[in-house]
């Protein structure tokens, strides 16, 4: 048999914060897609780096430049 849910466990669960926060600022810690361009040194065509970087509100500005 299932387990009934009550309303107090359906309001527990979506005020529940599942995000990581920074050490430093203690805000969220959001992922975001960061790509760069850098011409290939053996064909001289243009080559595009994707990587996953964590972003917050203290490294937000460093990681943009």
């Amino acid at each position: 048999m299932a387990k009934a849910k009550t309303f107090a466990d359906k309001v527990s669960k979506a005020t529940h914060d599942f995000t990581t926060h920074c050490p430093k600022c203690g805000e969220s810690i959001v992922s975001a897609k960061l790509v760069t361009s850098e011409k290939s040194t053996k064909t001289g065509a243009w080559r595009f780096n994707e990587k996953l970087v964590k972003l917050c509100k203290c490294n937000e500005r460093e990681t943009i430049k």
